[in-house]
């Protein structure tokens, strides 16, 4: 499983996450530790956004 960083932008710091399935458009990633899955959907070119009990999270493919 690839390792990623997500940040969250309610808590101004970044998660830890593996990704579970990418798709063009969608990654289904698993927030470590605790194993919480969380969706991120495509935004704009290169940005995923998701959201999981109230708090933002992104992830730019260009800063990993």
């Amino acid at each position: 499983m690839e390792e990623i960083s997500l940040y969250c932008t309610d808590k101004d710091k970044y998660v830890t996450a593996g990704i579970v399935v990418e798709s063009q458009n969608k990654i289904v990633t698993v927030i470590k530790p605790g194993d919480i899955r969380v969706e991120l959907k495509l935004l704009k070119p290169n940005v995923f956004v998701g959201n999981l009990h109230g708090m933002e999270f992104i992830y730019d493919k260009t800063k990993n």
